[in-house]
């Protein structure tokens, strides 16, 4: 009789401690902390005005259409890579699917995609996405220009109407 009772208390016992032990877990935090960051040249809000056009050229998903650059000018940044890393005020203005901002506009079956200089579209959201188009600035309190680009990307078939998109960007470094 003695045997049960102490045989379901180890049972219980090592299943309430497995139990616990998967409820536990360790975060790290990792930063850099700078003598010297960069300062945005100029007003740091943009508009970007992309060209206007016709639905047919936004006739399917992934169809990308009149892309326009901008620039982002830094003036006193410390040596090292520096980049401008693109979000959204929520992760609800992200389409998940295709890694674009959401229209906040009319048209319907239109999102903005962004690009980095050599073309690449950045995968907003996505946070296996590495940013491959950095500037390498030389000597502390050199400038940087980072050059980038935002088109039209279409999620189906374009219905007409306005596209507007709101992108947040933080100066990164490495």
């Amino acid at each position: 009789m003695k045997k049960t009772p102490l045989a379901l208390v180890l049972a219980f016992g090592l299943a309430s401690g497995s139990a616990f032990a998967a409820s536990s877990g360790t975060i790290t935090i990792n930063g850099l902390v700078m003598d010297q960051t960069c300062t945005i040249v100029g007003a740091a809000d943009q508009t970007v005005t992309l060209a206007t056009v016709a639905t047919a050229d936004l006739a399917a998903l992934g169809e990308e259409a009149a892309q326009q650059s901008f620039t982002i000018q830094l003036e006193n940044c410390a040596a090292g890579d520096v980049f401008a890393f693109f979000s959204a005020d929520t992760a609800s203005l992200i389409d998940p699917a295709t890694n674009t901002l959401v229209n906040q506009g009319t048209a319907t079956n239109v999102n903005v995609a962004l690009y980095e200089e050599n073309g690449s579209r950045i995968e907003l959201g996505n946070a296996a996405y590495v940013y491959v188009d950095k500037k390498t600035v030389v000597a502390d309190n050199d400038p940087a220009t980072l050059m980038y680009s935002a088109g039209y990307y279409a999620t189906g078939q374009a219905i007409a109407g306005s596209v507007t998109a709101v992108a947040n960007y933080t100066i990164s470094y490495q």
